[in-house]
Protein backbone atom coordinates (compact mmCIF):
# COMPACT_ATOMS: atom_id res chain seq x y z
CA UNK A 1 0.00 0.00 0.00
CA UNK A 2 2.49 2.42 0.81
CA UNK A 3 4.37 1.69 -2.32
CA UNK A 4 1.18 2.05 -4.21
CA UNK A 5 0.95 6.04 -1.99
CA UNK A 6 4.55 7.04 -3.12
CA UNK A 7 3.94 6.47 -6.54
CA UNK A 8 3.22 10.09 -8.39
CA UNK A 9 -0.48 10.33 -8.90
CA UNK A 10 -0.81 9.69 -12.99
CA UNK A 11 -2.10 13.00 -15.02
CA UNK A 12 -0.35 15.36 -12.95
CA UNK A 13 2.18 17.90 -14.87
CA UNK A 14 2.63 19.30 -17.99
CA UNK A 15 1.60 17.19 -21.41
CA UNK A 16 5.32 17.83 -23.38
CA UNK A 17 7.42 15.03 -25.00
CA UNK A 18 10.82 16.39 -25.69
CA UNK A 19 12.92 14.12 -28.49
CA UNK A 20 16.39 14.37 -29.19
CA UNK A 21 17.95 12.86 -32.45
CA UNK A 22 21.29 11.98 -33.54
CA UNK A 23 22.88 9.79 -35.71
CA UNK A 24 25.24 9.67 -39.23
CA UNK A 25 24.29 10.84 -42.66
CA UNK A 26 25.81 11.33 -46.05
CA UNK A 27 26.72 14.89 -47.36
CA UNK A 28 27.13 15.87 -51.23
CA UNK A 29 28.70 18.49 -52.22
CA UNK A 30 27.38 18.98 -56.06
CA UNK A 31 30.28 22.06 -56.93
CA UNK A 32 32.97 19.41 -56.15
CA UNK A 33 31.24 16.05 -56.50
CA UNK A 34 32.69 14.63 -53.49
CA UNK A 35 30.57 12.37 -50.71
CA UNK A 36 31.08 12.32 -47.47
CA UNK A 37 29.77 11.03 -43.77
CA UNK A 38 29.03 13.84 -40.71
CA UNK A 39 26.83 13.43 -37.58
CA UNK A 40 23.43 14.84 -37.59
CA UNK A 41 21.56 15.25 -34.51
CA UNK A 42 18.29 17.41 -33.82
CA UNK A 43 16.11 18.27 -30.72
CA UNK A 44 12.56 18.29 -30.92
CA UNK A 45 9.54 19.96 -28.31
CA UNK A 46 5.93 19.26 -28.99
CA UNK A 47 3.29 21.05 -26.94
CA UNK A 48 0.16 20.02 -27.74
CA UNK A 49 -3.13 22.47 -27.27
CA UNK A 50 -5.42 19.82 -26.42
CA UNK A 51 -5.13 16.11 -26.90
CA UNK A 52 -8.41 14.06 -25.83
CA UNK A 53 -6.90 10.97 -26.33
CA UNK A 54 -4.42 11.88 -23.66
CA UNK A 55 -6.80 13.32 -21.33
CA UNK A 56 -9.02 10.20 -21.66
CA UNK A 57 -5.20 8.17 -20.97
CA UNK A 58 -5.06 10.37 -17.93
CA UNK A 59 -8.54 10.24 -16.50
CA UNK A 60 -7.93 5.88 -17.23
CA UNK A 61 -4.78 6.28 -15.35
CA UNK A 62 -6.45 8.16 -12.74
CA UNK A 63 -9.05 5.63 -12.40
CA UNK A 64 -6.59 2.28 -12.36
CA UNK A 65 -4.43 3.86 -9.69
CA UNK A 66 -7.25 4.77 -7.56
CA UNK A 67 -8.70 1.53 -7.81
CA UNK A 68 -5.26 -0.07 -7.22
CA UNK A 69 -4.82 2.05 -4.04
CA UNK A 70 -8.50 0.87 -2.63
CA UNK A 71 -7.65 -2.53 -3.21
CA UNK A 72 -4.03 -2.32 -1.70
CA UNK A 73 -5.88 -0.33 1.18
CA UNK A 74 -8.67 -3.05 1.89
CA UNK A 75 -5.84 -5.81 1.06
CA UNK A 76 -4.00 -4.45 4.40
CA UNK A 77 -7.07 -3.99 6.67
CA UNK A 78 -8.25 -7.78 5.55
CA UNK A 79 -4.98 -8.56 6.86
CA UNK A 80 -4.43 -6.68 9.70
CA UNK A 81 -8.45 -7.68 10.61
CA UNK A 82 -7.38 -11.48 10.42
CA UNK A 83 -4.07 -11.12 12.65
CA UNK A 84 -5.81 -9.36 15.13
CA UNK A 85 -8.91 -12.11 15.31
CA UNK A 86 -6.24 -14.71 15.67
CA UNK A 87 -4.52 -12.92 18.35
CA UNK A 88 -7.78 -12.06 20.24
CA UNK A 89 -8.37 -16.04 19.23
CA UNK A 90 -4.97 -16.91 21.07
CA UNK A 91 -5.19 -14.52 24.33
CA UNK A 92 -8.55 -16.44 24.62
CA UNK A 93 -6.94 -19.89 24.56
CA UNK A 94 -4.35 -18.14 27.03
CA UNK A 95 -6.83 -16.93 29.67
CA UNK A 96 -8.49 -19.86 29.04
CA UNK A 97 -5.73 -22.16 30.40
CA UNK A 98 -5.30 -19.73 32.99
CA UNK A 99 -8.42 -20.76 34.08
CA UNK A 100 -8.22 -23.93 34.26
CA UNK A 101 -4.74 -24.37 35.72
CA UNK A 102 -6.12 -21.97 38.63
CA UNK A 103 -9.24 -24.81 39.38
CA UNK A 104 -6.71 -27.57 39.13
CA UNK A 105 -4.79 -25.71 41.72
CA UNK A 106 -7.46 -25.19 44.21
CA UNK A 107 -8.96 -28.33 44.08
CA UNK A 108 -5.57 -29.92 44.45
CA UNK A 109 -5.24 -27.70 47.51
CA UNK A 110 -8.88 -29.13 48.68
CA UNK A 111 -7.56 -33.00 47.80
CA UNK A 112 -4.36 -31.86 49.92
CA UNK A 113 -6.74 -30.91 52.70
CA UNK A 114 -9.07 -33.73 52.59
CA UNK A 115 -5.74 -36.11 52.81
CA UNK A 116 -5.08 -35.56 56.69
CA UNK A 117 -8.58 -36.33 57.74
CA UNK A 118 -8.59 -39.60 55.05
CA UNK A 119 -5.72 -40.67 57.08
CA UNK A 120 -7.09 -40.91 60.29
CA UNK A 121 -10.54 -42.42 59.42
CA UNK A 122 -8.02 -45.08 57.45
CA UNK A 123 -6.18 -45.35 61.15
CA UNK A 124 -9.50 -45.77 62.86
CA UNK A 125 -10.87 -48.34 60.67
CA UNK A 126 -14.08 -46.12 59.37
CA UNK A 127 -13.20 -46.47 55.62
CA UNK A 128 -10.69 -48.76 53.83
CA UNK A 129 -7.11 -47.49 52.40
CA UNK A 130 -7.88 -47.78 48.72
CA UNK A 131 -10.13 -44.83 49.50
CA UNK A 132 -6.83 -42.85 50.55
CA UNK A 133 -5.36 -44.30 47.55
CA UNK A 134 -8.17 -43.28 45.07
CA UNK A 135 -7.37 -39.49 46.55
CA UNK A 136 -3.45 -39.71 46.51
CA UNK A 137 -3.50 -40.96 43.08
CA UNK A 138 -6.74 -38.24 42.07
CA UNK A 139 -4.08 -35.28 43.67
CA UNK A 140 -1.33 -36.66 41.25
CA UNK A 141 -3.45 -37.04 38.20
CA UNK A 142 -4.43 -33.24 39.07
CA UNK A 143 -0.89 -32.34 39.52
CA UNK A 144 0.01 -33.67 36.33
CA UNK A 145 -2.69 -31.62 34.62
CA UNK A 146 -1.92 -28.56 36.16
CA UNK A 147 2.08 -29.39 34.94
CA UNK A 148 0.81 -29.83 31.27
CA UNK A 149 -1.75 -26.65 31.64
CA UNK A 150 1.39 -24.76 32.64
CA UNK A 151 3.91 -26.34 29.83
CA UNK A 152 0.83 -26.04 27.55
CA UNK A 153 0.52 -22.21 28.38
CA UNK A 154 4.26 -21.44 28.29
CA UNK A 155 4.13 -22.71 24.97
CA UNK A 156 1.25 -20.92 23.75
CA UNK A 157 2.75 -17.71 24.87
CA UNK A 158 6.01 -17.90 23.12
CA UNK A 159 4.00 -18.91 19.96
CA UNK A 160 2.31 -15.82 20.43
CA UNK A 161 5.76 -13.38 21.02
CA UNK A 162 6.99 -15.06 18.03
CA UNK A 163 4.26 -14.98 15.67
CA UNK A 164 2.97 -11.39 16.95
CA UNK A 165 5.88 -9.63 18.36
CA UNK A 166 8.26 -9.59 15.42
CA UNK A 167 11.43 -7.17 16.12
CA UNK A 168 9.29 -6.87 19.88
CA UNK A 169 9.19 -10.71 20.62
CA UNK A 170 10.72 -10.34 23.95
CA UNK A 171 9.17 -7.65 25.33
CA UNK A 172 5.44 -9.16 23.71
CA UNK A 173 6.29 -12.32 26.27
CA UNK A 174 7.08 -10.28 29.25
CA UNK A 175 3.84 -8.38 28.66
CA UNK A 176 1.98 -11.66 28.59
CA UNK A 177 3.32 -12.56 31.65
CA UNK A 178 2.49 -9.64 33.48
CA UNK A 179 -1.03 -9.82 32.04
CA UNK A 180 -0.83 -13.53 33.57
CA UNK A 181 0.02 -12.44 37.25
CA UNK A 182 -2.44 -9.79 37.28
CA UNK A 183 -5.22 -12.65 36.03
CA UNK A 184 -4.44 -14.81 38.73
CA UNK A 185 -4.42 -11.76 41.50
CA UNK A 186 -7.46 -10.35 39.94
CA UNK A 187 -9.17 -13.92 40.33
CA UNK A 188 -7.91 -14.64 43.61
CA UNK A 189 -9.14 -11.28 45.08
CA UNK A 190 -12.16 -11.87 43.92
CA UNK A 191 -12.60 -15.59 45.35
CA UNK A 192 -12.24 -13.83 48.70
Amino acid sequence: MNQIQALPDPGKGLDIQLSVRGGLTTYADEDDRAVWFGPTGGVGLEIPLFSPSRRRERIMDRLTYAKELEKAKQDYFDLKNSIVSELLSKLKRVFGLQTEKRKLEELTSFLDSNVESLKQQVKTGVIKATDLWELTERIMDTEADIYNRSTELKVLKREIAINFGGEKTRQLRQMLEQLSVKLVEEVYLESR
